[in-house]
């Protein structure tokens, strides 16, 4: 694990200049490439916790209330992104005494990308609208390219590298906050 400035906690994946921060305690997932970061949204890292989580107890059904508790989230965030999971067919779920939420399919058949595509609604690097050099404008190809190679990075990964790049739930979160897997406030 790599330590940077402040409170800020890098995980490198194999095999890449692309880094994972988890900024503290703004819990903003964020993309590093060479220097220059690329933010996602809060609703994506919610999404990515879900799914890590969910990854983490393969074989059971997990509860709302528990994701809530280990990552110190929001009830209705972690409510709302779940909704979004089991419509998209990420995660299944079920209602009710025997009920809970679950992968819908094996880590290895999840795709990073996919899932921050999902996620992400926005994909505009730069506001080009009403920006009267946008037809002449030479960065609109350069920026378009770069977004392709970040996108295709991701699409490099699924959810089981994810989960097997530190060794599991107790490396990935005990590292992160002290053991507790609990985000800080």
């Amino acid at each position: 694990m790599l330590r940077a400035a402040g409170e800020r906690v890098k995980h490198a994946l194999p095999g890449s200049r692309l880094v994972f921060i988890q900024a503290m305690p703004a819990l903003w997932l964020q993309a590093v490439y060479s220097g220059l970061e690329m933010n996602l949204k809060f609703y994506t890292d919610v999404a990515l916790r879900v799914m890590l989580y969910l990854g983490q107890h393969p074989g059971r059904r997990s509860s709302i209330a528990e994701i809530v508790s280990d990552y110190g989230l929001s009830r209705s965030h972690v409510t709302k992104v779940v909704h979004d999971l089991a419509s998209a067919g990420f995660i299944a779920s079920a209602r009710g005494y025997q009920g809970g939420i679950w992968l819908s399919k094996s880590p290895r058949d999840i795709n990073v990308g996919a899932l921050i595509r999902h996620a992400e609604d926005h994909w505009a690097l730069v506001d080009c609208a009403g920006c009267a050099l946008a037809a002449q404008c030479g960065f609109n190809p350069i920026l378009a390219e770069a977004l392709r190679a970040f996108l295709a990075v991701l699409d490099s990964y699924t959810l089981a590298d994810v989960l097997e790049h530190e060794g599991g739930r107790t490396a990935l979160l005990g590292g992160l906050y002290g053991g507790s897997g609990a985000c800080p406030q």
